[in-house]
């Protein structure tokens, strides 16, 4: 539970770090509500993976990483096909931010899986 903890609150520095950089880019505060928006979706999703992935790596590390991944690219489909145009978001904002979102944090994950 506390490596679990801990990686929640990595990913969300990593999250924060990254939508102020993304802010950057894009200015206008409709973008700016997508970054902020898919932060928290990303971060929900992330912390769903990285449990089924730490479940999974208890048998077979692989595995439990594919699974992982698995979740995260259903999760960018339906985000980027229902979400984003539930919500009225911008479609480049909201799909970029996703996508580096779960990128970044999905390089930090493995040094939380294998301790």
């Amino acid at each position: 539970m506390r490596r679990w903890a801990t990686f929640a609150a990595v990913c969300l520095a990593a999250m924060a770090v990254l939508a102020a950089l993304l802010g950057v880019v894009f200015h206008n505060p409709v973008d700016r509500r997508a970054l902020w928006v898919t932060a928290g979706v990303s971060w929900l999703v992330q912390l769903a993976a990285f449990a089924v992935a730490a479940h999974g790596a208890r048998k077979n590390l692989m595995v439990g990483w594919a699974a992982g991944i698995a979740i995260r690219f259903a999760a960018f489909i339906v985000w980027g096909l229902v979400g984003v145009s539930q919500l009225g978001l911008p479609l480049t904002a909201a799909l970029l931010s996703m996508a580096s979102y779960l990128f970044v944090t999905t390089l930090i994950e493995p040094l939380f899986l294998k301790t």
